[in-house]
């Protein structure tokens, strides 16, 4: 048997915060990404200004001026990043006509290509998310000019321009601007919470209209609620002032298709200071390429005390592991996490203040490198293939995962084996990832009703063979169109 060096990589502990802002730089509520090629992008406000540095796994890149000081209205001070299609980071922020643009970071280039202003698309606190038809998804909230009535809006980018805005709700009378978060699950739906003086509240679009509100959990003013969605549920945490009588809480729920779980709530880090408790506030989740749920929040160990810790806890096999801490530290304040996974690590950024400045910094879970003579791997699996909705009339997505990077073909096949469209063909990263057919061929064409079979195949002749294998993993699922 043929054997071949490998390496065996072993999940390890949390680096040590590393400042990602120069002190020239000095930033607040930061946002952080990986893209499908071994980079990881951090964005952050400074001096009205949005910056941007990379990481390409081994070194950090200088920092990259996403837009100048003229363009960044300088009382919103949250940004929100996701991946495209392309798997390419993309960053959302507001300008100083208060319109919400998009800047996105081309592949192994340190430019970013932003939207042009839409006065459509104004407002405040943008949070996105990007479906498998290579739209980005976008919530935010926008107060009306007497400043008592707040509206929560959602909008798309098709990649050339934005769609008519969807009023999804109105909340009345408003004395603050509060948050929203947006989630795609691999159903195609989209989905919004958010939350009022007292209560969370969660919407989904699935193509026609949207959801009946429906209430989740309850809430004091600011809850940042944050949202993701895995194979199988769709996930939300938030912040709750009004827990363990007034202390304050990270709590989470998930719906998994049919009903919405119990309540989560997450465990404390400081010991509680008598009369005064702790206080939490804005949280962070995400899911990595093998299903794994991470959430990530801060917390201080009293109202107005400056001790904080960042923390952060993976849901595996069903449960939350123990609490890990990522940053602690006495007399300092800090806090407004964010958290994505790259395809073998877990980020998360933050700000904290240091003697007078505020600062961004950001730390990954270490893998560690084991060498051992093993026999070959074998090619990268594509698994939990599921295509929805099955029958369909327009399209129909179908997801799936990788568990390496390796070039993937999809393709169209009648009941005859008659190839009627090659819909991918490209190299993809490990992770979760989704495609739509249309019921159109090659030349645009529509199809007849019928059957039909999504046939994959993973790796090109040169990847399978530095896998030392000899054939293509191969699969098929049968959609049945309907006119």
């Amino acid at each position: 048997m043929q054997f071949s060096m490998i390496l065996v990589f072993l999940l390890q502990q949390w680096t040590a915060p590393f400042q990602v802002s120069p002190d020239t730089l000095p930033g607040s509520h930061a946002a952080v990404i990986s893209d499908c090629w071994g980079g990881t992008w951090v964005s952050w406000y400074s001096s009205r200004s949005l910056w941007s540095r990379s990481w390409d796994g081994g070194t950090w890149s200088e920092p990259i001026l996403v837009e100048s000081t003229k363009a960044i209205y300088p009382e919103v001070t949250t940004s929100s990043m996701c991946r495209d299609v392309d798997r390419n980071a993309v960053v959302a922020w507001v300008d100083t006509s208060h319109s919400i643009r998009l800047s996105v970071a081309r592949i192994r280039k340190d430019i970013w290509i932003t939207t042009a202003p839409d006065l459509r698309i104004k407002g405040e606190n943008p949070s996105i998310a990007s479906d498998a038809s290579g739209n980005i998804w976008c919530a935010w909230t926008m107060l009306d000019t007497a400043g008592t009535e707040l509206y929560y809006q959602v909008s798309h980018y098709d990649g050339r321009e934005w769609h008519e805005p969807m009023w999804v709700q109105r909340i009345y009378p408003v004395e603050i601007s509060y948050t929203s978060a947006i989630a795609t699950d691999r159903q195609g739906n989209i989905w919004v919470s958010y939350n009022d003086e007292r209560n969370i509240w969660v919407q989904y679009w699935g193509g026609k209209s949207w959801s009946a509100a429906e209430t989740i959990g309850t809430c004091f003013d600011y809850a940042y609620p944050a949202m993701c969605a895995d194979s199988a549920r769709v996930w939300i945490v938030w912040f709750n002032s009004t827990a363990n009588m007034g202390q304050g809480g990270i709590f989470a729920r998930y719906r998994d298709g049919v009903e919405w779980s119990a309540l989560i709530e997450f465990p404390h880090h400081f010991s509680m200071v008598p009369m005064m408790g702790w206080h939490n506030s804005h949280a962070d989740i995400c899911v990595n390429g093998s299903g794994e749920l991470w959430a990530g929040w801060w917390e201080t160990q009293a109202m107005w005390c400056p001790n904080y810790a960042i923390l952060a806890n993976r849901y595996a096999n069903g449960n939350w592991e123990r609490t890990s801490a990522v940053d602690s530290v006495v007399g300092r304040w800090g806090g407004y996490p964010s958290i994505c996974s790259s395809a073998k690590e877990i980020w998360m950024v933050w700000q904290a203040e240091d003697e007078g400045d505020w600062n961004i910094y950001t730390a990954h879970t270490e893998m560690t490198s084991i060498e051992e003579n093993l026999p070959p791997s074998p090619l990268p699996q594509l698994t939990n293939p599921q295509n929805y909705p099955n029958p369909f009339s327009v399209t129909t997505s179908l997801s799936y995962s990788l568990t390496d990077k390796c070039e993937v073909t999809v393709s169209v096949y009648d009941t005859q084996g008659r190839l009627i469209a090659t819909l991918l063909k490209e190299d993809q990263c490990a992770g979760v990832h989704a495609i739509t057919w249309d019921g159109t061929d090659d030349n645009g064409r529509k199809v007849p009703s019928g059957t039909y079979f999504l046939s994959f195949a993973l790796g090109s002749d040169a990847q399978v063979g530095a896998y030392g294998g000899t054939e293509h993993y191969t699969g098929t699922r049968k959609v049945t169109l309907v006119r």
